[in-house]
């Protein structure tokens, strides 16, 4: 497989975000990212089109397998996993983790397609076969990704939450939770019938509600309800943000700390995860 170089310009514009202009310390982060980052053109859910699929492998890592979050939308899912935890992980305040993330097709409508398994069953279908069964062994047999349930998580934001909502309810014998920053077309509806085993990150925005975003923060409480009703572990979070990569990036390291079980999550958690997470429900 040859590598594949992914812009930054190319992950924003695979999800409806509102442009932002990065800040010194965001744009060395992401340069940093991008040095520990190799994306490879991987045969995609139709084998004659290939997909990026981008892992992350953080610097002075053990050289043995790795707790491993699969994350939606290529580097742009590595930058809200990743940014904001990084200097943490790298002064040893939490475990290294590795990230493999993998990109939908680039228009909106064809990524819903992907993602939410209402939409159209055949595209949704087949993304979720090509994840599970040729991209994840193929992580854990040549990336040193984790082959345990209880080190493998999936995690997205936006369309990539209904994603990782839906897989980790439909795969309990594969995730062991799942990081779900502000879900837009999932429904609470989907909990399924082990979720007690596994752990959860639901979060939402309450100024969301803009533009073709109409779901707002009620749609990640339902989801949260609906967990705790049957003994999930939940770390949710709520309160006044909008639809936005910043917010998910924020919200993200003392978060992915809790659900993959890598420190404490105060140790790295800032001063938004302080005032709006909770697991007490």
């Amino acid at each position: 497989m040859r590598i594949l170089l992914v812009s930054l310009v190319a992950a924003l514009a695979s999800v409806p975000v509102n442009a932002q202009q990065m800040s010194p310390e965001v744009k060395a982060a992401v340069d940093a990212l991008n040095a520990e980052t190799h994306c490879y053109a991987f045969p995609g859910p139709d084998p004659s089109i290939s997909r990026p699929v981008c892992v992350w492998w953080p610097k002075n890592a053990p050289n043995a397998e790795l707790p491993v979050i699969y994350m939606a939308d290529g580097m742009l899912g590595i930058y809200v996993a990743a940014i904001d935890i990084k200097p943490a992980l790298e002064l040893g305040k939490v475990s290294p983790f590795m990230i493999v993330s993998v990109n939908a097709k680039e228009k909106p409508e064809e990524r819903a397609d992907e993602y939410v398994n209402t939409r159209s069953g055949a595209a949704f279908e087949a993304h979720e076969a090509w994840l599970v069964q040729k991209v994840i062994p193929w992580a854990e047999q040549t990336k040193r990704a984790s082959k345990e349930r209880s080190k493998r998580f999936i995690g997205g934001f936006s369309n990539g939450a209904d994603l990782a909502w839906s897989l980790a309810n439909r795969h309990p014998d594969i995730f062991g939770g799942a990081l779900i920053h502000s879900p837009t077309g999932a429904s609470a509806a989907w909990v399924g019938e082990q979720v007690a085993t596994q752990r959860w990150v639901i979060t939402g925005g309450t100024d969301e509600l803009r533009g073709s975003i109409r779901r707002g923060a009620q749609l990640p409480r339902d989801i949260i309800y609906a967990l705790d009703k049957r003994g999930a572990a939940v770390r949710g979070c709520i309160g006044r943000w909008a639809h936005e990569v910043r917010a998910w990036r924020q919200l993200t390291p003392g978060s992915i700390t809790w659900l993959m079980g890598l420190g404490t999550p105060q140790a790295v958690e800032n001063a938004i995860e302080r005032g709006n997470c909770k697991t007490d429900y």
